[in-house]
């Protein structure tokens, strides 16, 4: 089937139609790769939190028992905490 064959009401609107059609395209690919972007993101977040934890399990075990809080060479205070005398 050529151009020649398609009616003139839509011959004469073809390209606004093609326009029309990209930018949904466009749209739907962009909101997709926008919240893939997110994801993306969040899980980055939380992985360098999980090796923050995970590097630092000594330093925040102990702040747990004696209440003695070094973490990231930054001492803390922790409000009402209580040693716990029997570990």
């Amino acid at each position: 089937m050529s151009l020649a064959a398609i009616p003139s009401l839509l011959n004469d609107h073809l390209p606004a139609a093609g326009v029309a059609t990209t930018l949904m395209v466009a749209t739907v690919l962009f909101r997709l790769i926008a919240k893939t972007a997110i994801r993306l993101m969040v899980l980055a977040v939380l992985a360098a939190v999980a090796a923050f934890v995970y590097f630092n399990q000594t330093p925040l075990r102990t702040c747990a028992r004696t209440c003695a809080c070094v973490v990231v060479d930054q001492e803390i205070t922790v409000p009402a905490c209580s040693a716990d005398e029997g570990s």
